[in-house]
């Protein structure tokens, strides 16, 4: 009799012990998802200290110290949820969350497939062979490396599920995003696609979801659908990266034939609209240029155009104008510097004394941050001021990146081009179609009118505060398919691998470096050998 009554109140004790366990681990999964991540920590423990085989609280710390920055520490709780509760999809998924913050990808993968095994059978029954975005450079793909822990809305519970194998909507999305993203990285693209069209219609408000997918779509010539989420993941204000959304929605809007007065506001499209008269270059939307005129050059051979600011002038300008003297035996350098300074001038003036081609220079004084920055200005002002130049010379002019060498005169690749030479990367997404880093235009009807569009979109756009990233080579590929449909033949396409090589071969005319500049590399080792052979005519 006494030894029942004893068993009954230590019964009672466990189970109002394990009520008050459970009732601290509830408030706990409210703290997480309010964001007070330290009281759900105090919480999770007061729980434990109740229960101590409770497996939701060793998930939920895991996921408060994955989201601390200690995935290792998060990643042992994880394992601990999945020895009290094995088999457990969300126990699973969370641990394959950690292990890819640990950098361990193959393991990631291994529990995202035991977590989902539905999924994984899907997942791999799809191909890539033959699909658009295989001929896309990999940088693309390259920046989606972000990884997405659960994070309910306030107000919504993360489920306590012990023994239940089953996700809520929310969680079981973050989980599937970030296996899709691992399958990128593996190059398995279709495949990822379709996790993450789970994951959005588990959760359509996971932004990052939706801006993936804008991306994915966009590269994989899928316009309907890139515009589509490309313009939820902008609601839910999620970005792949700066600026995507904005560039996938204008892609997918020239790829569906939008006309342009419907196209998407990010941007004043007025140069492209309206009669001639009306697309006339205001040179006083930006700076008044100074050393003017512009020099009277000779017909024959080429004139290279380069416009920098100092920082580019000193670091790779005087490099890319030795490089031109070096290779082209006939010919001319203009520069064109934004905000020279003293140092500036007194390179110049002896790098003057030191070429062989004549060296003429104007420049203007800026202030970047009324236009967007340095970066954008000098972008998107050099084709105003190449504009300005050509209305003064028939002679071709060749405009590069400061960051460039040149290996071999351009003159005799060059004989046979059309009015205009442009770099075209026809695998490449809309906004990277039209490299601008080397373009080439001589005085006719055609070349006049795209540069006056051109300048004119460029300019305007500056002025009233809307300049992006990559806007000059959106203008490029709006130019030139209006160029082409008024002025048939007037475009050449120059090989990318011979007029804008950013692998270095021994074949290419320009090699241009666009990343890893700091690097030991064939540019950087041409460019200090350049340098050496100037350097005591230079001091």
């Amino acid at each position: 009799m006494l030894v029942n009554i004893l068993g009954d109140l230590v019964r009672a004790w466990r189970k109002r012990r394990s009520g008050i366990a459970q009732s601290k681990l509830h408030s706990a999964f409210n703290c997480y998802a309010m964001g007070d991540y330290p009281e759900a920590r105090v919480l999770c423990d007061a729980a434990l200290k109740l229960e101590p085989q409770l497996a939701d609280a060793y998930y939920l710390l895991g996921l408060l110290a994955c989201r601390s920055g200690n995935a290792d520490l998060g990643a042992r709780f994880l394992e601990r949820a999945s020895e009290l509760v094995p088999g457990n999809q969300l126990y699973l998924a969370a641990l394959g969350d950690a292990r890819l913050l640990q950098q361990r990808e193959e393991d990631a993968l291994l529990l995202y497939s035991r977590a989902f095994p539905r999924y994984a059978t899907h997942a791999d029954s799809f191909s890539d062979e033959g699909l658009p975005w295989k001929k896309v450079h990999p940088d693309w793909l390259g920046r989606l490396r972000s990884v997405t822990l659960p994070a309910p809305r306030p107000g919504v519970d993360l489920p306590i599920i012990s023994g239940q194998g089953r996700v809520d909507n929310p969680a079981l999305s973050g989980h599937l995003l970030n296996w899709a993203l691992l399958l990128i990285l593996h190059r398995r693209v279709r495949s990822a696609i379709y996790l993450i069209e789970q994951a959005v219609s588990a959760d359509p408000q996971l932004g990052y979801a939706q801006a993936v997918l804008a991306l994915l779509y966009t590269l994989n010539d899928d316009s309907q659908h890139a515009l589509a989420a490309a313009r939820i993941a902008r609601d839910l204000e999620a970005e792949a990266f700066a600026g995507a959304n904005d560039l996938c929605i204008i892609a997918a809007q020239f790829e569906l034939n939008c006309g342009i007065p419907a196209l998407d506001p990010v941007f004043d499209w007025s140069a492209f609209c309206g009669p001639d008269q009306a697309r006339v270059l205001h040179p006083e939307h930006l700076p008044a240029i100074d050393g003017l005129p512009f020099p009277q050059f000779r017909s024959d051979g080429l004139i290279y155009f380069i416009c920098c600011d100092t920082n580019y002038f000193l670091e790779y300008g005087i490099a890319l104008v030795c490089s031109i003297s070096e290779k082209c035996r006939s010919g001319a350098i203009h520069l064109h510097l934004f905000n020279p300074t003293s140092e500036a001038w007194t390179a110049l003036r002896r790098l003057q004394s030191v070429v062989v081609l004549p060296l003429s220079v104007t420049w203007e004084a800026v202030d970047f941050d009324r236009y967007g920055g340095k970066g954008l200005y000098c972008a998107c002002a050099r084709f105003v001021r190449l504009y300005q130049l050509l209305l003064t010379t028939d002679t071709r002019i060749v405009m590069l990146d400061a960051d460039s060498l040149l290996r071999d005169d351009l003159g005799p690749a060059l004989e046979r081009c059309g009015d205009i030479g442009l770099v075209r990367a026809p695998h490449e997404p809309l906004w990277h179609r039209y490299l601008a880093g080397v373009t080439t235009f001589r005085r006719m009807p055609a070349a006049e009118r795209f540069l006056a569009e051109l300048g004119t979109f460029l300019s305007t756009n500056l002025a009233r505060g809307q300049a992006r990233l990559y806007m000059d080579q959106i203008a490029l590929y709006v130019c030139a398919q209006r160029c082409e449909r008024t002025y048939g033949g007037s475009i050449d396409h120059l090989p990318i691998e011979i007029f804008c090589d950013t692998l270095f071969r021994d074949g290419a005319l320009v090699w241009s470096i666009t990343q890893n500049k700091n690097e030991d590399n064939p540019f950087t080792q041409y460019k200090r050998a350049i340098l050496q052979r100037y350097q005591d005519m230079l001091m």
